[in-house]
């Protein structure tokens, strides 16, 4: 297949899906800091950061998965014209 099924959009995605993910345990251990960090105070922050960023993350990565299943099909659909 040629380049033109690597689109820069989907791989933005795929960094803020990651990015949202990362970010969520990165507040958590921000509210931890300073306190007894066992697991279970870890846990209990990341649960308090709501479902907002996997939230986030998931849709990031399902429009990732989609416009690079678009591309693919439009690169394929070209060559087969060919």
């Amino acid at each position: 297949m040629n380049n033109s099924s690597k689109s820069p959009f989907s791989l933005c995605l795929l960094v803020m899906a990651a990015i949202f993910i990362s970010v969520r345990y990165i507040c958590a251990a921000i509210f931890v800091a300073g306190k007894n960090p066992d697991t279970a105070t870890f846990e209990a922050a990341v649960e308090s950061t709501g479902p907002f960023l996997p939230i986030l993350s998931t849709v990031c990565l399902a429009g990732s998965v989609l416009v690079s299943a678009i591309d693919v099909y439009f690169a394929y659909r070209g060559r087969k014209k060919k």
